[in-house]
């Protein structure tokens, strides 16, 4: 049966899917690619002939997942700012909240696997730079156009980082309640800091 263009995006868009799902809840090395397929609904063969191999499925699945939560950052950004919002706060708050928390499987890839990224030279460690550029970028279009580009970027590099190491110790302690939330509010107050820099 011959594949069309529609289908091969379709089940491409389906690996990458059922890949970054599964990949941020059990990491790079607790998934393999038949799993993958499975999850897609599709068979191994289908996921091979589009990726070479595990690590190329790993990092086109990272950067897809990072582009798209750069696109919904800037989506975000721009509702906050005809709601007459500060946009770089409601990024920020969108960020560090609970349910953000509790679900990593559907949360930023960064605090899930950026340092099983970290670790890996090559595709990887390029998709997690990409996408962490892309992160801080729409950051940075959300601070006041006054600011000189060097300060945003900045301003955007400091809050990036307090809002990822604010939501993986979040993380790491929500067997105590109480500074599991409040490591969040700190990691809120230091990104929001940030745009005084």
């Amino acid at each position: 049966m011959r594949i069309t263009n529609a289908t091969h995006e379709d089940h491409t868009a389906a690996i990458l899917a059922a890949a970054e799902r599964l990949f941020r809840e059990r990491g790079f090395d607790g998934v393999g690619v038949a799993e993958v397929a499975r999850t897609a609904g599709l068979t191994h063969g289908a996921v091979y002939s589009r990726f070479p191999g595990k690590t190329a499925l790993a990092a086109a699945a990272l950067r897809h997942s990072l582009l798209c939560a750069a696109d919904k950052w800037r989506e975000r950004a721009e509702r906050a700012r005809e709601a007459g919002r500060d946009p770089f706060k409601a990024l920020i708050d969108a960020y560090l909240r609970p349910a953000h928390r509790d679900n990593p499987a559907d949360g930023c890839p960064i605090a899930t696997l950026g340092p099983e990224a970290a670790r890996e030279p090559g595709p990887l460690a390029d998709a997690l730079a990409e996408g962490t550029a892309a992160l801080a970028a729409e950051l940075a279009n959300a601070l006041p156009a006054s600011m000189p580009p060097e300060a945003r970027a900045r301003a955007a590099t400091a809050a990036l980082s307090a809002m990822n190491g604010g939501l993986i110790l979040s993380r790491a302690l929500r067997g105590h309640p109480a500074a599991s939330d409040a490591a969040l509010e700190s990691a809120r107050a230091l990104a929001r800091a940030a745009a005084r820099l």
